[in-house]
């Protein structure tokens, strides 16, 4: 059976929502923003499945801890386009009211539905990391420009 899942970024903590091939909700975790939550991830994935690695995880950002830790951990990413993710809630259901919970659990859809679409995010060197924080700090402190 393949599994699905989607993880819902937030400044203080994340949902994830796992969901198999039928689209049924198998899991749902919150988890804060930190090394704790990362490892409680990591363990909701391996509770799905034994082989977690064969779990894609759907997130609408490239950046953050969850992110650099999952990519680590051999966990395959998938960076969804948020403009696209918004297109598919509006396809869903055009009154929905956004949620935590719904958005992870959305995110894991299009992955189940369109995951040929959407490749996993490439694993970078630890330099090439150092080098993108770097510049995203200078960029957020008015040091660079577009």
């Amino acid at each position: 059976m393949n599994y699905y899942a989607g993880l819902d970024w937030g400044e203080s903590h994340h949902d994830m929502a796992v969901v198999n091939a039928d689209g049924q909700l198998i899991s749902h975790i919150r988890v804060t923003d930190d090394a704790s939550g990362l490892t409680q991830l990591l363990a909701a994935l391996t509770a799905v499945k034994r082989s977690r690695r064969s779990i894609p995880v759907g997130i609408e950002t490239s950046r953050g801890l969850m992110v650099a830790g999952l990519r680590k951990a051999g966990q395959p990413v998938v960076v969804l386009n948020p403009t696209q993710v918004a297109n598919y809630r509006s396809r869903l259901a055009p009154q929905r009211k956004k949620s935590d919970r719904g958005d992870a659990r959305l995110l894991a859809h299009i992955l189940r539905v369109d995951g040929d679409a959407h490749r996993p995010a490439p694993t970078s060197s630890p330099q090439a990391c150092a080098l993108r924080e770097a510049t995203r700090a200078h960029r957020q402190a008015g040091l660079l420009h577009r």
